[in-house]
């Protein structure tokens, strides 16, 4: 065993010895390190752990890791009941089986790709993307529950987890040999089931956004609108089952033609199952908690916190954090608005704090859901009276519209 003198040396860092623990006061980057072949038995460590490439070929005794585990393109052939870690795991590309234990818990993202598993956990818990991509196994956790996306792509399954209702991300099952999915599926993003064995669609399913089905051969397309607002076929295939399909419109793509079904709702489009009611209005897809006229109180993410929408039953809809951002956003979407109002604007004028959102708004189209949120992520309590618009496109910098917002005031400037 490697003592904590030699694994100073050779890391180049110092330890500090703690209530029996060895403690790394910061992150340990090891990747590619071949020279290093282990860890010390009760290593802790303050920031990350990237043995990525590295020669550990086994994890110690103990191990505590305060952020995330990378043991990608290693020969560590198990994880250990006894480590901890508090972020994500990554687990790719192991040069040899690897296996987990009965249970994983992940509160970020788990990885583990293009890998044999020996043993797969019984029971997998992950708070965001779970992603098994190219890895081969005997078969699925009895229980998985996720915060996000499901990727199964390029694996041996043939079936899904009956206990999987809501993805609240993609599910990824393409190139597999997958012949069903579970009754009252909801996807909340896209659902790919590009070359599988599907033919039949299961009762309830519900796709928040596109649904993928390049060769995949379904017995029945024409019930695809209670399902989807879109999806994806090749152009052969759109010729064969154009006539059988709801009111649409068709937009091609080389050989993929993406089918937009017409809106069944007041301009949105309104899904229901036996877990409940579904709607994807206003570029948003989400669960319906509760309706109160033209109020909608809805749940985005899966995580019991609610949002509102409202309609004005014309088909004008808006989002918001608060029933009162929803308003406004409303408001300002069925008012006229102009762009030609700013264009006698110089990077030097100034705008009011709330005339500077609108401004950003009117020549970007930008949502008030996400300035709101881009004014509290970044701006926080350093907000200001007034902007110039300079400053604006400084804040912005990397935000949605941005670049429409810099184009428009420098071509109007020169």
């Amino acid at each position: 065993m490697i003592t904590k003198e030699e694994f100073e040396k050779l890391a180049g860092i110092e330890l500090i010895e703690e209530e029996g623990k060895l403690v790394c006061d910061g992150s340990l980057d090891l990747e590619g390190r071949k020279d290093i072949t282990e860890l010390p038995d009760n290593l802790k460590v303050l920031g990350y752990l990237d043995l990525c490439g590295s020669g550990v070929t086994k994890l110690p005794k103990g191990l505590e890791v305060e952020k995330w585990l990378c043991i990608s393109l290693t020969e560590i052939e198990e994880l250990l009941e006894d480590t901890k870690f508090g972020g994500s795991l990554y687990v790719n590309e192991m040069k040899k089986p690897f296996s987990f234990p009965k249970v994983v818990k992940v509160n970020c993202y788990f990885e583990c790709k293009n890998t044999t598993i020996k043993r797969i956990p019984e029971e997998l818990y992950v708070k965001n993307n779970c992603y098994f991509s190219g890895s081969t196994f005997d078969k699925l956790p009895n229980v998985m529950e996720l915060g996000s996306c499901l990727l199964f792509n390029n694996t041996p399954i043939t079936e899904l987890p009956e206990g999987l209702k809501e993805i609240y991300g993609n599910l990824g099952v393409y190139n597999t040999k997958v012949t069903k999915l579970p009754d009252n599926l909801v996807v909340y993003e896209g659902l790919n089931l590009n070359n599988t064995l599907i033919e039949e669609l299961p009762e309830g399913l519900i796709v928040g956004d596109e649904l993928y089905l390049s060769e995949t051969n379904l017995r029945d397309y024409s019930n695809l609108h209670k399902v989807c607002s879109e999806f994806r076929v090749s152009k052969e295939k759109y010729e064969e089952i154009k006539d059988n399909l709801g009111e649409h419109n068709a937009s091609y793509w080389g050989n993929v033609v993406n089918i937009t079904f017409k809106p069944n709702y007041k301009g949105a489009y309104l899904f229901e199952n036996e877990i409940g009611r579904y709607i994807d209005a206003d570029n948003i897809f989400a669960k319906i908690v509760e309706r109160k006229g033209n109020v909608y109180h809805i749940d985005t993410y899966g995580d019991g916190e609610i949002t509102y929408l409202v309609t004005d039953g014309e088909g004008h809809w808006s989002h918001g954090r608060t029933l009162d951002y929803a308003k406004d956003d409303l408001l300002f979407k069925i008012s006229e608005r102009n762009k030609d109002d700013y264009k006698g604007l110089t990077l030097e004028s100034e705008l009011s704090f709330e005339d500077a959102i609108m401004c950003y708004r009117v020549i970007t189209g930008a949502c008030l859901f996400g300035t709101m949120g881009f004014i509290d992520n970044r701006l926080g309590e350093n907000k200001k009276d007034s902007y110039t618009i300079s400053e604006i496109m400084k804040l912005t910098e990397g935000e949605y519209g941005n670049g429409v917002f810099k184009e428009f005031f420098m071509n109007t400037n020169c």
